[in-house]
């Protein structure tokens, strides 16, 4: 059965192949994330009772404050029978009916997800039964002379108010109990998720194993046998290539077979196809480099001529190691080792040549022998550059790596239970206690405003950032921002300091230009020391208006500051510093929809000046629907 199933498998098409792949794929990533947001779900369940038991708790404080209020008034009242104390004794009585009838309606309002008891009875009932007690000793002290009735009322209320809070009491440590308990389920939950996630992960991790190793039996293997057919110089042989299969590769092989049919007849025109081969050699993208047994060139193309900095004419006949140069000395002779012992090497990473002009780049590629004379071999070198690619993909592996640590937990529950926490909500905290969470929370706030920049970055990629633009006046919205900014800055002691003022207008959206802004003044700060001061310019300047954000700080290496506006960079000595890389580059999307340019100065260790230039708007009011279509066609 499964060897019937795995024929026609074969057989398919490489786009039903790969369509059947992409719902593999597809299935295991949605049960992974099927798993995750049934965890959350039931977090966010439990965190939502603890809210309400945190609730229920509050009003047993209150209550239980009217009531100790309530028996001190009588006491009070009893002591001396003034008016004031009498007064003081009628509010503190009101006010006993007022918490009860809030109790009562808090637990009324949870529709019996509450059903804890107050010495056997239901807490309502209770309640009822308690305030009109309380309320006839109130109205029998009210309404008594007599110095010795007062004392016996005074003492009736004390021990009826003693089983009151006793009560109460009792029902505090339940639900506190309870509350507790749910806090360690959710710590449970938390756990057990992350064990789920590591199986989950793995688990797509090994069916996305399976779908390359299909992948390499069902189309890699078929055009690799096919591409070693097509190696060998004999026609006749030529014509055994695989075509058994009945997909796109096992027409291919028959096409192919044919094909060595028709060459071989058509051997005699072989100084044309010798120039037709030439000419694709010429404009393939990859570079092709032939070399002979004795490893000298003999065949250069144009794009091997870019990758290495040498003309062909400058290559052909030198030594392959005098043109291919790799950075690591050994890497050649690792390469003639392996093709020496298979035939072919295939490197899975990227090597690092040196080009002529000394520059060093990533390339990707592989090598064949074959038979070049009958009793000669040669071998031919496929070489691309990868450097952009290498690039992309740290970058993509940079991203994984953030996205897995900073967003396991569901934020908004971790951020919610760490205010309830520092807030002592739950109790009084010691200062080693308070201290960790705090910073728990900070970085709790961290991760919230890496997921706000992917967020925008996801918007600015996908064409979804929805700009509104308008006529701004600068200088009281600078006032604004920099009035905002100012309790961040004195946090490090820091001192801002804003110079000039411009006439002319700008046009551009409040929201993301306030970002932009504030992100260079918080970058500023975070990269500069205490007591430092932080300097903000506006003018104008030709056309347009410049506002410039001066530090104290670090500043950047001047060979890394070409990267500094790339996604996810960082520089290497930011490390003192939270940041997730996304900020400039968020900054240089706005401004460039915005018709703006960022730009910026740095000294390492003599700190940073960035600009901001946006042109200044001369249309008339009517033309600012004209500029706000624009500015949606651009975001688009």
């Amino acid at each position: 059965m499964i060897i019937f199933i795995w024929k026609k498998f074969r057989d398919l098409s490489i786009n039903n192949k790969t369509l059947i792949f992409s719902y593999i794929a597809f299935f295991l990533i949605a049960a992974a994330t099927y798993v995750d947001m049934t965890n959350y779900l039931k977090m966010v369940d439990k965190s939502n009772r603890i809210v309400d038991e945190v609730n229920v708790l509050s009003v047993i404080n209150q209550t239980q404050a009217a009531i100790i209020n309530n028996s001190q008034a009588n006491y009070d009242f009893v002591k001396n029978q003034t008016e004031e104390n009498k007064t003081n004794y009628t509010y503190q009585n009101q006010e006993v009916s007022r918490v009860f009838d809030n109790f009562k309606n808090t637990i009324s309002y949870y529709n019996g997800e509450f059903d804890y008891k107050i010495n056997d009875l239901p807490i309502p009932i209770y309640l009822d039964s308690k305030s009109d007690l309380i309320n006839s000793y109130y109205q029998r002290s009210i309404f008594t002379s007599s110095p010795e009735e007062l004392a016996r009322i005074n003492a009736s209320l004390f021990e009826s108010s003693r089983e009151v809070l006793d009560g109460l009491q009792k029902l505090n440590i339940k639900i506190s109990e309870s509350k507790n308990y749910l806090l360690i389920e959710i710590e449970n939950l938390k756990n057990t998720a992350i064990r789920r996630q590591v199986y989950l992960y793995l688990c797509v991790l090994a069916g996305m194993m399976l779908i390359r190793y299909l992948i390499h039996f069902t189309i890699n293997r078929p055009l690799v046998n096919l591409e070693r057919v097509m190696g060998l110089s004999d026609f006749k042989k030529r014509l055994k290539a695989n075509d058994a299969t009945k997909d796109e590769i096992g027409k291919l092989g028959k096409s192919f077979n044919l094909l060595m049919k028709d060459l071989n007849r058509s051997y005699a025109n072989l100084g044309k196809e010798t120039d037709h081969l030439s000419a694709i050699l010429n404009n393939i993208g990859d570079g092709v480099v032939v070399a002979d047994e004795k490893s000298n060139i003999i065949v250069f193309n144009p794009a091997a001529e870019k990758i290495t900095g040498f003309r062909a004419e400058q290559a052909l006949g030198k030594n392959l190691t005098e043109v291919l140069v790799f950075k690591d000395k050994g890497h050649f002779k690792a390469i003639s080792n392996t093709l020496q012992r298979q035939g072919y090497c295939k490197p899975d990473d990227y090597c690092e040549i040196v080009q002529k002009s000394g520059k060093e780049i990533f390339v990707s590629g592989a090598a064949t022998v074959f038979d070049l004379e009958e009793d000669e071999k040669g071998a031919v070198f496929v070489l691309r550059d990868s450097t952009k690619e290498k690039e992309v993909n740290e970058m993509k592996s940079e991203f994984v790596s953030i996205t897995s640590h900073q967003l396991n937990t569901p934020l908004t529950s971790v951020g919610w239970a760490l205010e309830t926490i520092i807030s002592n909500k739950f109790g009084d905290l010691n200062n080693k206690q308070s201290e960790l969470a705090k910073t728990a929370y900070k970085s709790n706030q961290q991760m919230r405003e890496l997921v706000n920049d992917l967020l925008d970055v996801s918007r600015i990629e996908t064409g979804k950032l929805k700009l509104r633009p308008e006529p701004i006046e600068l200088n009281s919205y600078m006032s604004y921002i920099i009035e905002t900014m100012e309790p961040l800055a004195k946090k490090k002691k820091q001192k801002l300091i804003f110079d000039g003022g411009v006439k002319n207008l700008v046009l551009a959206d409040t929201t993301y230009l306030r970002q932009a802004i504030n992100n260079l003044i918080s970058n500023a700060s975070k990269y500069s020391p205490e007591e430092k001061q932080i300097v903000i310019k506006m003018y104008e300047k030709d056309d347009g208006i410049i506002i410039s954000v001066k530090d104290e700080g670090i500043g950047i290496p001047h060979d890394e500051q070409k990267s500094l506006f790339q996604k996810f960079y960082r520089a290497t000595n930011s490390g003192i510093a939270d940041g997730n890389g996304l900020g400039l580059y968020i900054i240089v999307e706005i401004m460039q929809h915005f018709r703006g340019k960022v730009w910026f100065e740095s000294v390492e260790g003599a700190g940073s000046t960035f600009y901001l230039s946006l042109p200044i708007y001369k249309y008339g009011i009517g033309d600012v629907k004209k500029e706000k279509l624009r500015s949606q066609c651009l975001s688009k």
